[in-house]
């Protein structure tokens, strides 16, 4: 893993015996997401989830000394399949955490522009080499073989979080620098108030 302090790796091994969340991989939920209950569209405040998944990573925050913030223009509502939208955001936002150098800082913004919710999730850690950057959503036959990719592609990966935020109606892009950090774009069309009560 090219650039990254031998310290940093530690922590990911770390991180990963943190993390795990009652003994279920991803796979196994999205086996779950995918197969074992019915899908569920809910009407929900989107800032409401994220807080709620962030204080999932309250001991990996604080043993890692990261402050996360959390910005939102206004109220905004989305009307999908929660659960899924719980999974995505939970993958990305530990991605963020995962990937961070201690005392760093993460990122979240959500802000609504002409219909849509539009969330970047930021953070100052080891960032995505340009080799790995256009694998991370599969469109060619391109393969690359080196620890970056498996953990990227691991467990539901970016790849499925794209394809589930794109049965959204919605879509998602990566920007990130080596070593300087990165940044997930995900744009999700919110409710329309007119059409649809609040809860």
């Amino acid at each position: 893993m090219n650039a990254i302090d031998n310290s940093v790796e530690v922590d990911m091994e770390e991180f990963t015996d943190r993390i795990e969340i009652s003994g279920e991989n991803w796979e196994d939920l999205i086996q779950k997401c995918e197969f074992n209950y019915n899908h569920k569209i809910e009407i929900f405040d989107i800032k409401n989830l994220v807080y709620e998944i962030a204080s999932q990573f309250t001991t990996i925050l604080r043993s890692k000394n990261i402050t996360l913030d959390i910005e939102s223009n206004s109220i905004l509502f989305l009307k999908l399949d929660r659960e899924k939208m719980k999974l995505i955001l939970r993958h990305i936002m530990r991605n963020a955490i995962f990937y961070s150098y201690k005392n760093g800082k993460v990122k979240i913004r959500i802000i609504e522009d002409q219909g849509y919710c539009n969330i970047a999730i930021e953070d100052e850690g080891v960032g995505i080499s340009d080799n790995i950057l256009p694998t991370i959503f599969p469109n060619s036959d391109s393969t690359v073989n080196n620890f970056e990719l498996a953990s990227f592609s691991k467990n539901i990966g970016l790849s499925q979080c794209k394809d589930w935020i794109i049965e959204m109606g919605g879509s998602v892009s990566i920007q990130s620098n080596l070593g300087q950090g990165t940044i997930v774009y995900l744009s999700i069309p919110t409710l329309n108030i007119v059409d649809d009560k609040k809860p």
